[in-house]
């Protein structure tokens, strides 16, 4: 858990950060092929270790190895970065939606305003209520902002040093650029626009955040600001809307790509309209309905919107209010890791309700809201058509929940004796266990910010001490008959656990084994080959079916939840945190895929949770009732 220690300027331990390791060729690829050991036969892993004596014998891993080296030589930050930039997210063509944007569920419990207006409201309706918290919401992210170009922000630390704060940089103003075959990223820091971007029913607004001097808007103005873009809305017909060009952002990138091209080869004026939304701050959804006291729908609200509609999903930050007043945001997840806005909804959820900024002006006079346009043509008609089309399909296809466990949570972990990260990943590997009858890949984000640009490496969270510990449970916990007493399953249980501890230090350490493989394959040069690589074991072992990330230990008192999609489509995208009483999941699979279901999986998230609890209290002799109940 990072610390934050305010004699620390944000970036004032930038310079001083170490440069991402190349881990040594061997460590590596002896821990490679122990995380295949719960993954192979015997018969596989001999093909495995042939593959491995090719690469080093044959002296290709050496000549890769010092290829990684030079090229890491010629990069300003990190052997990673650009790679990481390009392969992982810029070139990967899937809609954004749902697939690669991360989305926060934000909490209202300390509103009683917005608690007393949860009640499901149809299509049409804006509120007060839903102004108020727009408003202070937009407030404290500017104050947010001000810190962070001030500098303000303390650098975060933990035990182990300083950890890289570049990503706060790459919140504010950054846009993802569709472009053909690979994306780019519009950026500046400090950024200097001084407007955000209100979209209602996918009619877009430029809307001033300061006054012609540069001062802050209070938060009446800004409220003033809203209602002005609600009313314009109200006031025009249907059929004088502008297109609904924010449901193009959750196309396929390449289609988005050719149809922003041509979208502004059709006039100025949509040249600038797109630009005044690219160098806004943030956007701002206002939707006209809500889904009531339903924290499952409201989840999946603030993931796709209604079939994509209302949401620009190419900006880093898109924060979505519904007339309810329950909010969260959607985010572009290239520049920035979901911990980063996640920490800085703590700032912004923990100062509601918002107040006044020192010096705001509370004169409306000479502030006006304008609404953009767009030309478009029976070409641009039909990508919004298909883009339509194509979002239902996606969103009808995607199985979103949210999974809030009120049994215990990370002090009664720590009480055990148990890492919360490694307690929780324990059961994600039991309830998989449970839900499918096997162990499969799993990834976690093991995060190396204590690097200068760090990201993240791959905590192979599946080992053979956890895949033992799950056998050890029984697919059945009513049928199955133990096959250890429950002291033997609470060691083998700390002994997966610390096996998972070692494992992700290591990786937030940089050393860790898919990063380094990542970077030996991609320097190799067109025609080559590698045994290593085509080896079948290295494809499996990086099929992520449980595609897994924590956020800290902060996140419970701001979030309800937070989300990403799964990686394959038979598996599961989950992020979690945990409270001292508390445990919070976030769970996406696919409906297509009959080996897969949210609510199966949520049940046996509550299930092994339960059991986890009764397992170490049995160890420890404390009589606990066998139960069913959830």
């Amino acid at each position: 858990m990072a610390s934050s220690k305010p004699t620390v300027s944000t970036f004032a331990n930038q310079d001083a950060l170490p440069r991402l390791p190349i881990p040594p060729l061997d460590k590596t690829l002896a821990k490679y092929r122990t995380t295949l050991l719960p993954i192979l036969t015997p018969a596989e892993l001999a093909r495995t270790d042939a593959a491995i004596k090719q690469f080093v014998e044959s002296g290709q891993a050496a000549e890769l190895q010092q290829r990684l080296i030079t090229h890491d030589q010629g990069e300003p930050n990190s052997w990673l970065e650009r790679w990481w930039y390009d392969r992982a997210y810029l070139e990967w063509r899937v809609p954004l939606m749902i697939n690669s944007n991360w989305w926060l569920n934000l909490k209202d419990d300390h509103l009683p305003e917005v608690q007393a207006a949860l009640d499901r409201k149809g299509t049409g309706e804006y509120t007060p209520v839903q102004v108020r918290r727009a408003a202070g919401l937009v407030s404290n992210l500017l104050n947010y902002k001000e810190l962070l170009d001030t500098g303000n922000i303390p650098a975060e630390t933990t035990k182990a040093g300083p950890l890289c704060m570049d990503q706060v940089r790459h919140m504010f103003g950054v846009t993802r650029i569709a472009e053909p075959g690979r994306d780019r990223i519009q950026r500046a820091f400090p950024c200097p626009a001084q407007h955000m971007v209100v979209i209602a029913r996918d009619q877009c607004y430029e809307v001033p955040l300061y006054d012609a001097h540069g001062r802050r808007l209070a938060l009446a103005v800004l409220e003033k600001l809203f209602n002005d873009v609600i009313a314009d809305v109200a006031a025009t017909p249907v059929t004088q809307n502008q297109a609904p060009i924010p449901v193009l952002t959750a196309e396929h990138r390449d289609t988005w790509a050719t149809a922003r091209a041509h979208l502004l080869s059709l006039s100025p004026e949509n040249r600038a309209s797109m630009k005044v939304i690219e160098d806004a701050l943030f956007t701002v959804s206002l939707d006209d309905k809500a889904p009531g006291a339903d924290i499952d729908e409201h989840h999946r609200l603030i993931a796709h919107g209604n079939d994509g509609h209302n949401r620009w999903y190419d900006k880093a930050l898109n924060l979505i209010v519904t007339s309810s007043g329950r909010a969260g945001c959607n985010g572009e997840h290239s520049p920035q890791d979901a911990l980063t806005p996640a920490v800085m909804f703590q700032h912004v959820i923990q100062n509601e309700p918002a107040r006044n900024p020192a010096g705001a002006v509370a004169n409306a006079t000479g502030l006006a809201v304008r609404k953009l346009t767009w030309k478009v043509d029976a070409k641009i008609d039909q990508y919004i058509k298909d883009a339509e089309v194509n979002n239902r399909k996606l969103i009808a296809d995607s199985d979103i929940g949210i999974c809030i466990f009120h049994g215990y949570g990370s002090s009664f972990m720590k009480s055990a004796g148990f890492s919360p990260d490694a307690y929780m990943q324990m059961a994600i590997q039991l309830a998989m266990y449970r839900q499918s009858g096997k162990t499969v890949p799993t990834y976690e984000t093991a995060s190396t910010r204590m690097f200068k640009h760090g990201r993240t490496e791959t905590c192979r969270s599946l080992s053979s001490a956890s895949k033992a510990w799950v056998e050890a449970m029984g697919r059945n916990a009513q049928k199955d008959a133990p096959v250890a007493c429950p002291k033997q399953r609470l060691a083998m249980l700390k002994a997966a656990a610390k096996s998972h501890i070692t494992y992700i230090g290591e990786a937030s350490r940089g050393l860790g084994v898919d990063r380094h493989l990542m970077g030996l394959r991609f320097c190799m040069k067109p025609g080559e080959s590698c045994a290593l690589f085509e080896d079948p074991a290295y494809a499996r072992s990086c099929e992520w079916l449980l595609s897994t990330s924590g956020l800290g230990a902060e996140s419970y008192k701001v979030l309800y939840g937070t989300g990403f999609g799964c990686v394959y489509p038979n598996g599961y995208g989950i992020n979690y945190f945990a409270g001292p009483n508390v445990i919070h999941f976030g769970i996406e699979s696919k409906r297509s895929c009959t080996d897969t279901s949210t609510d199966v999986f949520r049940y046996e998230l509550l299930a092994a949770l339960r059991e986890m609890k009764a397992l170490v209290e049995a160890a420890q002799g404390v009589p606990t009732p066998r139960t069913n109940k959830l």
